[in-house]
């Protein structure tokens, strides 16, 4: 199936202030909410910009973990990416210029965005136990920084079983996603679920897109982002 819904911001420098970024554009459905104020300057609604899955803080278990985040409705000009380490150390900033012809989908879909360090730019590896803190910053008036929107989520790289390693390797995608969602690890289970959906399809694109959408509904409702129905 055609991956079709995905923001990838490709950092090809992670290290520079300022860099250029691409992404690419997609449509997804509604993900829950983390709190933040009830209006802001430059959204339909605050509850469409949110690290997914939302919270204070997620376990992960990749050296360069890949991190995603919804963004909806929006009329931002900028969106800035700050990721400290625990002793607050800044390891990467990057500035991402938003376009507003993407910032609504005509199938009344959500946009979801990714980020991941590139192992060759990246200042090192996360070692098991260490903490990293993102903070995303939503700038909607460069000539007025107040109306900035910020939310943060801190992570934290964790050790994965041997015995546990054997069994995801050995598993088909569709499987490793339900083995990594009964373990709790939501961000590998929605990475397995990215590279799922971008496999080749023999379906139409109409057929696709359908299959796509249904298959990310299930998987919110398996995660918990949103309530089961």
């Amino acid at each position: 199936m055609n991956n079709s819904f995905l923001h990838n911001i490709s950092l090809s420098n992670p290290l520079k202030r300022f860099w250029p970024i691409t992404s690419f554009v997609g449509v997804l459905t509604m993900l829950g909410a983390m709190s933040a104020p009830a209006s802001a300057a430059c959204l339909t609604n605050v509850e469409d910009f949110d690290f997914v899955p939302s919270g204070a803080s997620q376990q992960v278990i990749a050296e360069y973990p890949r991190m995603f985040w919804r963004l909806e409705n929006h009329q931002a000009e900028n969106l800035q990416i700050s990721v400290t380490d625990e002793n607050a150390r800044e390891l990467y900033f990057w500035d991402y210029r938003l376009s507003q012809s993407n910032a609504e989908d005509s199938d009344g879909g959500m946009d979801l965005m990714s980020v991941q360090p590139s192992p060759n730019l990246a200042v090192s590896p996360m070692t098991v136990g260490s903490v990293q803190n993102w903070q995303l910053t939503l700038i909607c008036d460069y000539g007025d920084r107040t109306k900035d929107i910020v939310i943060n989520q801190k992570i934290e790289r964790i050790a994965v079983e041997e015995s546990l390693k054997n069994s995801i390797q050995a598993l088909a995608t569709p499987d490793k996603i339900e083995l990594y969602l009964t373990q709790g690890l939501i961000n590998s289970a929605l990475v397995e679920f990215m590279y799922w959906q971008d496999e080749p399809s023999t379906e139409s694109t109409t057929e696709s897109t359908s299959i796509v959408h249904k298959n990310w509904l299930d998987f919110q409702r398996k995660a918990g982002i949103i309530e089961s129905q």
